[in-house]
């Protein structure tokens, strides 16, 4: 009797071991078979669960925005990849500076440059060779119509040239000249302004306040060197510093106050900020708004006067118009003139 147990177990033990080195279908006993499911990207799967190759994405596919995922039967999924393509005519935001003559309300004045024509290349990206043959503040090289100084460029003006015994000039961020390192200025403080060695003197400030310098506010004060004191101005800024302030711009660089396209009444886009401060809303009208008199039909059932061709009749009533409402919708309360039809 106990033979036979041990025979059993001997049978048991054996078949076992026949199926944990079973072959897979190229006869490889070395390896497990690969299984769809298991969370590990193996052999014959292009991924499994969340085990997808990086270099597997969105940008891979003329669809360029937008998340990868993978499917049951561990192949790659590009079902949710979304967004136009380099060459359509519409910058993608977050991947296209330009496209064709879309430049996302971009020029070469609002990246920097004193002038030029923007062009965009073949892969979406700005040629900006006309924008920098005008020059910009940066570049090392005085443009006399925007700028005293650039870099170490003075165009051969020094300390003495304004008046100063000696000392140091520097170039200020914006290209202007910083006269702090000038030393020994001698009529400084006899209220009288000598242009262009001084900027104010005491309290004559040669008729410039914070507003006429581009700020919104503050008081402009002289300082004991005779240049332009502008603390009191900073504090209340001035379009162009990235922050906006209500009283007196619309937005200022990328701060719209949480305002967006959707906000404003559009169905879609995204807003830019002009030179000046004010909203620029051109890509947002290419989205359409309740009120343009076109029919946006994932929004609106009508708009204006456009009824898509609809009357009082397609609700059950006479024939007769009928009202499109405020919001876009149709007002059918002024089809019971009509009656039903019968």
């Amino acid at each position: 009797m106990s033979s036979r147990k041990g025979l059993s177990y001997a049978l048991l033990v054996s078949a076992v071991f026949v199926l944990l080195t079973a072959c897979d279908d190229d006869g490889n006993t070395d390896t497990p078979q690969s299984m769809c499911g298991n969370g590990i990207m193996e052999a014959g799967e292009e991924c499994d669960g969340n085990d997808i190759p990086s270099d597997i994405n969105c940008l891979s596919t003329e669809q360029r925005m937008g998340n990868v995922s993978c499917s049951p039967s561990c192949t790659v999924d590009f079902s949710q990849c979304y967004g136009g393509v380099c060459g359509d005519g519409t910058a993608q935001k977050g991947l296209d500076e330009c496209d064709g003559t879309d430049f996302a309300g971009q020029t070469c004045q609002s990246l920097g440059y004193y002038g030029g024509q923007l062009a965009c290349r073949e892969n979406c990206q700005f040629d900006l060779s006309d924008c920098e043959s005008h020059g910009w503040c940066g570049d090392q090289k005085v443009q006399g119509a925007y700028e005293q100084c650039d870099g170490t460029d003075f165009a051969g003006q020094t300390c003495q040239s304004f008046g100063y015994e000696g000392g140091q000039l520097a170039c200020g961020q914006n290209c202007i000249l910083d006269l702090s390192g000038c030393t020994g200025f001698i009529n400084c403080g006899d209220g009288t302004v000598q242009a262009p060695y001084e900027q104010c003197d005491g309290t004559n400030l040669a008729g410039q306040t914070c507003q006429s310098l581009g700020y919104h506010g503050g008081q402009l004060a002289c300082s004991s060197d005779c240049r332009l004191d502008l603390t009191g101005c900073a504090t209340h800024g001035l379009c162009g510093d990235g922050i906006m302030q209500g009283a007196y711009e619309q937005c200022d660089g990328t701060d719209f106050a949480g305002q967006t396209c959707q906000s404003l009444g559009y169905y879609g886009g995204y807003l830019t900020c002009s030179a000046d401060c004010t909203i620029d809303t051109s890509t947002c009208e290419a989205s359409g708004w309740c009120g343009d008199g076109i029919i946006q039909r994932q929004h609106e059932e009508c708009d204006g006067s456009d009824t898509d061709g609809r009357d009082c009749s397609y609700f059950g009533f006479n024939p007769g118009p009928i009202v499109c409402s405020g919001n876009c919708n149709f007002d059918v309360t002024s089809c019971s003139n009509y009656g039903f039809l019968r």
